[in-house]
C-alpha cells in the first residue's frame, strides 16, 4: 500500500507463519514527519476551540449585562413614563441587539473551530492508517515459499493490479490443497458436490482422500472436459503444490444388490 525501505524482515523460505504474524516492517521517514504535522494541526485546532469557547462565554456575559440594563430601563419607563429618555432606552436596546449578535457570531466561530478539529483529526487518522501499512502481516496461516526482498530493499507501493512492484514474500496455504480434475463429457452428469475421490501421488507412493467442492458447469470446447475442483486435506504438509496426481472418480455405485458368483452362471 505504501512505498518504503525494508527495515526488518522476520521470515525466510520454509517458515510456517500464523495469521496476523508480523512478516516485515517498512521504514518511511517522511511519513513520520507527516504524522507529526497532522498531530500539530489537531492540537492547534483544539486550542482554537478552547479560545472560541472563551469568546462565547465573554460575549454571553456582555449580552447578559446589556440585556439586564435594557430590561431595567424598559421596566422603569413602563412604570413611570417620561422618567427615562426614549433615546437612552433605544441606545440600551441597540446595545442589547449588538451583544446578542456577538454571541451568535462567537457560537458560529466555535462551531467552525470544532468542525476544523474533525477535519484535522480525519487527516491524522488517514496518516495513521497509512503508517499501519508499514507493518506487513500474514493474511492467513501458511508457509513462506519464496522471499523476494532483504533488509534495505526499496519496496514500491502496489496500488494497482498492473503495478510491477516487487513483493516481499510469497505465502502459500498448504494445509488444504486444490486439485483441478478434467472430467470427460460422458461423466459430467455423475459429478456432484461432496463426491469422494481417491487421489494417488506416485512420487510419494501414497493415496489421499479428496472431496469434490465445485465444478465449472461448462464443458471446454477444446478438450470436451469440465474442470472439477477437488479439495485435499494436507495437515501434515507432506503434499507439495505442483506435484502431479492421479484421481479415481467413482461414476456410480449401488448398495444392497445381489451378487452372483461367476461360476454359478451357466452360459
Amino acid at each position: 500500500k505504501v512505498a518504503g525501505y525494508v527495515k526488518n524482515i522476520n521470515v525466510d523460505v520454509g517458515d510456517r507463519v500464523q495469521e496476523g504474524q508480523l512478516l516485515a516492517t517498512l521504514e518511511i521517514p517522511e511519513m513520520a514527519d507527516d504524522r507529526a504535522r497532522a498531530q500539530a494541526g489537531v492540537d492547534r485546532s483544539q486550542a482554537e476551540v478552547a479560545r472560541a469557547k472563551d469568546q462565547v462565554q465573554q460575549a454571553q456575559s456582555v449580552h447578559d449585562m446589556t440585556h439586564l440594563s435594557y430590561s431595567r430601563l424598559a421596566e422603569v419607563s413602563k412604570q413611570k413614563p417620561g422618567l427615562v429618555a426614549q433615546q437612552e432606552i433605544d441606545d440600551a436596546h441597540s446595545k442589547d441587539l449588538v451583544a446578542e449578535a456577538q454571541v451568535s457570531g462567537a457560537r458560529s466561530n466555535l462551531a467552525a473551530a470544532e468542525e476544523q478539529v474533525h477535519v484535522n483529526g480525519a487527516e491524522l487518522q488517514k496518516i495513521r492508517t497509512l503508517f499501519d501499512y508499514t507493518r506487513v502481516t500474514a493474511p492467513f496461516a501458511g508457509v513462506i515459499t519464496k522471499r523476494y526482498a532483504d533488509t534495505g530493499s526499496m519496496i514500491q507501493a502496489g496500488t494497482a493490479s498492473s503495478s510491477q512492484a516487487m513483493p516481499l514474500v510469497r505465502l502459500s496455504e498448504n494445509s488444504l490443497l486444490r486439485l483441478i480434475l478434467p472430467v470427460p463429457e460422458s461423466a459430467v452428469p455423475t459429478v456432484h458436490i461432496g463426491q469422494q475421490v481417491e487421489v494417488r501421488v506416485k512420487t510419494l507412493n501414497r493415496s489421499f482422500s479428496g472431496r469434490v467442492t465445485r465444478f465449472a458447469e461448462k464443458v471446454s470446447l477444446a478438450t470436451r472436459t469440465m474442470d472439477t475442483e477437488v479439495d485435499v486435506a494436507n495437515s501434515s504438509l507432506i503434499l507439495i503444490p505442483g506435484m502431479y496426481a492421479e484421481v479415481d472418480l467413482t461414476l456410480d455405485s449401488r448398495a444392497h444388490v445381489v451378487v452372483v458368483p461367476v461360476p454359478a452362471i451357466d452360459v
